[in-house]
């Protein structure tokens, strides 16, 4: 049995993003033409917020320190990759093998 979260939880809702936000876009995107039963909508993502809502019940301003930080990274990667950005992205290819 699912519990649920109170709805005056921030947490519950749920926004797709903006279409402006995606570097490679054709327009608006359309509906959906296949809609996945709620069912294995549920099964695929129960885990993953669970997972979140409960470690962000204890760890907000650790959060908070990861996200500002992973916002720096891409500002300092940047989206034009010149010299740099081999060796800034150098450890992550790493973990690949």
């Amino acid at each position: 049995m699912i519990k649920t979260t109170p709805l005056k939880d921030f947490r519950t809702k749920r926004d797709l993003l903006p279409d402006e936000v995606f570097a490679l876009s054709n327009g608006p995107r359309p509906g959906p033409t296949d809609l996945v039963s709620e069912d294995i909508w549920n099964g695929i993502t129960h885990l993953p917020d669970d997972v979140a809502l409960t470690t962000s019940n204890h760890h907000g301003s650790q959060l908070a320190t990861l996200y500002t930080l992973w916002g720096d990274w891409l500002e300092a990667i940047g989206g034009e990759h010149d010299e740099m950005f081999s060796g800034m992205s150098a450890p992550s290819n790493c973990a690949q093998y």
